[in-house]
């Protein structure tokens, strides 16, 4: 059976989706970012905030989100600072 992947804007969905955006940032840079701390909790935490949901975008299999890609918008970056 062959799974479609739905691309989103991350600001497109009415669900909060920081927290699973954050797991696939964290996953697909683990070893980078192991660096700083092993703990894949506090990592996720770290970043959840970070991701600008107007320039983000995501890829999506049966629910779960398995990739994000930014696509900046003039005058945006991906990542925002609170």
């Amino acid at each position: 059976m062959m799974c479609s992947i739905t691309i989103r804007r991350m600001a497109d969905y009415e669900r909060d989706i920081r927290e699973e955006v954050a797991e696939v940032f964290v996953d697909g840079y683990y070893n980078e970012l192991s660096y700083f701390t092993q703990d894949r909790s506090t990592l996720k935490k770290a970043f959840q905030s970070l991701f600008s949901p107007e320039v983000f975008y995501v890829a999506e299999v049966q629910g779960v989100i398995i990739g994000i890609y930014p696509v900046p918008i003039m005058g945006s970056g991906p990542c925002r600072s609170n």
